[in-house]
């Protein structure tokens, strides 16, 4: 019996992760279908000289003010804090490669590890 209820529990899973990969795949398929179709519109009212200025100047003013503050923000915010932050860490393994005592270290393990094998 509870290999019977598993074995429906998985054709059950099953069915239903294929309907909805099935489902998701049709409305994809519309949806760039809808696109193209806009697409192909917009293509030829441009190529028949109908298109609004307005509507083919509006996305690219915004793009470029974006790209604009982001180009800002990155060369004036992020590179510096970057490379602070590199600067700062490369630092501090430096100082503490300088303050480690390897002879003492050297000889700790020497006398707890390896010289009570030789005895």
């Amino acid at each position: 019996m509870p290999r019977t209820v598993s074995i429906l529990a998985g054709l059950l899973t099953v069915a239903t992760v294929t309907y909805k990969f099935r489902d998701d795949l049709m409305n994809n398929t519309n949806n760039i279908r809808l696109r193209l179709e806009d697409a192909k519109t917009t293509l030829d009212h441009v190529a028949a000289g109908t298109a609004s200025q307005s509507h083919a100047r509006s996305p690219a003013a915004p793009a470029r003010s974006f790209l604009g503050e982001s180009q800002h923000y990155v060369s004036s915010r992020l590179i510096p804090s970057l490379k602070d932050n590199w600067n700062s860490q490369i630092a501090g393994v430096a100082h503490s490669l300088i303050r480690t005592d390897v002879p003492s270290y050297t000889k700790k393990v020497w006398d707890e590890n390896i010289a009570p094998n030789f005895k």
